[in-house]
């Protein structure tokens, strides 16, 4: 059962990746015939997590088409934090939350916000990267977040030799 979920993530990450494949279909061609099947973990209402049926390669190909293609698609975004941690040398620590992101892509800029009025901007690149979009600030040159798609985001900011990390959910913003 591992050695058949650890397959699963270097297929995804396989199929993913521009190298191997534009998109997810053209992925299926490649590996037409395949009998790898992945489990399907999904919670439940008493959130306790679950085994689903397993899924077969053409359902996970679907899902990373999916992300693939909101990966493509969105323009601008507004990302939320759940999680905010600061790492350093000898520990990560939990932080209170009190900045979101703004990600715009047409603009090539990140905005880092504590409310409505008060927000910094920055400039910073995009780039593609199978289901993830890759950011990286210019200036400061210490940030990059990664978002899954359009929805989930993961974002490291460095200063000094400590690192900030924020783990959130993110939303079409207009």
């Amino acid at each position: 059962m591992k050695m058949k979920s650890l397959l699963s993530l270097v297929a995804i990450f396989l199929l993913s990746s521009p190298v191997f494949a534009k998109t997810a279909s053209e992925a299926s061609v490649k590996l037409e015939g395949a009998e790898l099947k992945t489990p399907k973990i999904v919670s439940g209402n008493d959130k306790n997590l679950k085994v689903n049926q397993e899924a077969s390669l053409e359902e996970t190909l679907k899902e990373v088409d999916a992300y693939m293609s909101a990966a493509r698609k969105w323009e601008k975004l507004k990302c939320i934090p759940k999680t905010n941690f600061i790492c350093t040398k000898k520990e990560c620590l939990k932080r209170n939350i009190f900045v979101w992101l703004i990600l715009d892509k047409n603009k090539g800029t990140v905005s880092r916000c504590e409310d409505k009025d008060h927000c910094y901007t920055y400039e910073a690149s995009f780039l593609q990267s199978g289901v993830n979009i890759n950011i990286q600030g210019r200036d400061p040159i210490g940030s990059m977040v990664k978002v899954l798609g359009d929805s989930r985001y993961k974002e490291i900011a460095t200063i000094g030799l400590d690192a900030y990390i924020s783990n959130g959910e993110c939303e079409v913003y207009k």
